[in-house]
């Protein structure tokens, strides 16, 4: 019984030395809290999502935003149609003949948008260029009347001229017949052309109309037969006045384009002028 308080003892000792060991362990077992996992709604999401993407953004739901789509879409579209797309000119050869004083070089002018009275003699020949629409460039050549140089004008009417301009004073009834011996002429030696005869200086008094012109210089069967011809009244004094406006109705040039457009598309398709 002596030795039960010192066993007590030891065994006190004891428990404090293990519970002073334990406290100096590194594996200390610490109590770890259960996380009880979250449940997504999956479901309710995948709903939301297919729900979101079958709306439009928020942006396009603003009817303004569809309004300025449609007006930018209808600014490129006019601007795509207004834009000027390029001409396929096609280049025809013109002669422009006439005895000297019937104001050719002035009629050239006018065909060429640039009108003025030209009061001086050709001396030989000019060479210019006029575009008619709708895609024709005139290959103009004002060729010289005077009496030295009309014998030289089958030089220049070549085969491929498409089309012979005369002019004729319509003031200067005496020389009717002498513009008429010098398109006879001309026109000699060839078969199929077509013929524009402009009976200048309608603005003078007592000139010729288009009916006394037309049976005074193609009363001859042989002009008739070949050529396909018209007569036009034009007044180059009248266009120079017009200034911007040469080729308008009053000068008569308007007429003279229409004509020349139409004759020459006939060429082109293989039919006759109108």
């Amino acid at each position: 019984m002596a030795d039960l308080p010192v066993l007590i003892a030891a065994k006190g000792a004891e428990s404090a030395a293990d519970a002073m060991a334990e406290s100096h362990s590194p594996w200390v077992s610490v109590p770890q809290a259960t996380v009880q996992p979250t449940v997504q709604p999956t479901v309710q999401l995948a709903a939301k999502g297919e729900e979101r993407s079958s709306r439009p953004p928020r942006l396009m739901r603003n009817p303004r935003t569809w309004l300025a789509v449609v007006q930018i879409l209808l600014h490129k579209f006019c601007c795509w149609w207004t834009i000027a797309r390029p001409v396929d000119w096609r280049t025809v050869r013109v002669a422009c003949l006439g005895i000297e004083g019937a104001g050719k070089t002035s009629v050239v002018g006018c065909i060429e948008g640039r009108p003025s009275i030209d009061q001086t003699s050709t001396p030989g020949f000019n060479r210019r260029s006029a575009r008619v629409s709708p895609n024709w460039e005139l290959d103009l050549w004002d060729l010289g009347g005077s009496g030295t140089i009309r014998p030289y004008w089958g030089r220049y009417l070549t085969s491929d001229t498409a089309l012979v301009i005369f002019v004729v004073d319509s003031s200067d009834r005496a020389r009717f017949g002498e513009a008429r011996l010098a398109l006879e002429k001309a026109l000699r030696d060839l078969d199929d052309i077509s013929l524009l005869v402009l009976a200048n200086k309608q603005d003078c008094e007592g000139a010729a109309n288009t009916h006394e012109i037309k049976e005074a210089l193609l009363s001859s069967p042989g002009l008739l037969l070949a050529a396909r011809s018209a007569v036009l009244p034009v007044s180059c004094a009248r266009a120079a006045a017009e200034g911007d406006a040469a080729q308008g109705d009053a000068s008569g040039f308007a007429a003279v384009l229409a004509w020349i457009a139409t004759d020459l598309e006939a060429q082109w398709r293989g039919g006759d002028a109108v």
